[in-house]
């Protein structure tokens, strides 16, 4: 419908298109009741026209027949937006990504990260829902889980979080972080030394050391923990004569500054000797 004005005309936007054939229309609620299927070129055995009544997709991007690497959909977003907005109101899949034999299912990249797992709820552990083998799951507490069993809740092992050691890296040969005979001569009883880590980069949280004593004087004990806290009660290595020499592998936290407390204990003094060799991030 027109309606006539001054120098100005009005006209009335057709209804949305619900039939097949019907063109889609910017800015307007389009409804159909088949598949609608865009293609480059053309593609023999594709029917355009299945029933939504039994077929599951409602818009099929075909760019197969492409001369180049083309792509079936491209999204853009812009500021804090997304390119494309998965999304499931059911107990269905936000995004499903399959590939052929030889293909990656989903591959991502990104200036800041490649994915990010949005932290919610509780570890899967404590929960009664069920779960599938393959699913990651990242708790309220930043704990990154993997279930490896199906079930309700499933088997779980946790991949990542603040109160776990993290992957440990071995170095390509062991690095002499401290030697108490260059120096500072032994470590009697009731003294402690904090000793840097050579060769551990920042982010560690934990270290693999061989820890030798050796000059041993009476009996005590050696106790490593993680630099600037109080001695937690521990010991590592104990001695019981004097002239003895012993050698043990143990771990150690370690603080932001990659510090290990080297605390001796008992009536005698030891010799020290600490190789670094390997680190946990």
């Amino acid at each position: 419908m027109t309606g006539v004005g001054a120098g100005a005309g009005l006209m009335m936007a057709p209804a949305s298109k619900a039939a097949t054939n019907d063109a889609m229309l910017a800015g307007r609620a389009v409804f159909a009741s088949n598949m609608t299927y865009l293609a480059n070129g053309t593609t023999s055995g594709i029917f355009a026209t299945n029933p939504l009544t039994s077929e599951p997709t409602l818009f099929w991007a075909d760019n197969r027949n492409s001369t180049i690497n083309g792509n079936g959909i491209r999204g853009d977003g812009k500021g804090t937006g997304a390119g494309i907005w998965g999304n499931s109101d059911f107990t269905g899949v936000g995004v499903l990504g399959t590939a052929a034999a030889g293909a990656v299912g989903v591959k991502a990249s990104g200036g800041r990260a490649n994915l990010q797992f949005i932290p919610g709820g509780t570890a899967p552990r404590g929960r009664g829902d069920a779960h599938s083998a393959g699913e990651i799951v990242a708790d309220a507490s930043g704990d990154l889980w993997a279930c490896v069993v199906s079930g309700a809740p499933g088997q779980w092992r946790k991949l990542a979080g603040r109160t776990s050691a993290g992957q440990f890296h071995v170095l390509a040969s062991p690095v002499r972080a401290y030697d108490s005979r260059s120096g500072d001569g032994p470590l009697a009883g009731g003294n402690q030394r904090n000793i840097a880590m050579t060769g551990v980069p920042a982010g560690a949280s934990a270290v693999t050391v061989g820890v030798t004593i050796t000059g041993t004087t009476a009996s005590g004990y050696l106790a490593l923990f993680r630099g600037g806290v109080t001695w937690p009660g521990n010991s590592n290595l104990n001695w019981f004569a004097t002239g003895q020499t012993f050698a043990v592998t143990t771990v150690s936290a370690v603080n932001d500054s990659r510090i290990v407390s080297v605390r001796a204990g008992g009536a005698g003094s030891t010799q020290v000797i600490i190789d670094v060799i390997g680190y946990y991030s």
